[in-house]
């Protein structure tokens, strides 16, 4: 449920913003900052936890990889 409520909130911020970059009203531009923002800060989680995971392996993948090659010295 959660992460619906959030791809709608983006949605909305996407076309807040594309309309207010069609129409010249900046007003509607503010709103889709301030929208994407919360997203940001509060959805990320839930967005992109799969993605995190990945992206949180391959970097401890890499660092135990550079510290061997330091080791190997």
């Amino acid at each position: 449920m959660k992460k619906t409520t959030y791809l709608i909130l983006l949605f909305v911020a996407l076309i807040l913003f594309l309309g207010g970059l069609n129409n010249g009203n900046y007003m509607n531009n503010l709103i889709a900052i301030l929208i994407g923002f919360i997203v940001y800060s509060k959805g990320n989680k839930i967005l992109f936890e799969d993605y995190n995971q990945r992206k949180q392996k391959k970097t401890a993948e890499a660092k135990a990889f550079r510290e061997s090659l330091r080791n190997k010295k």
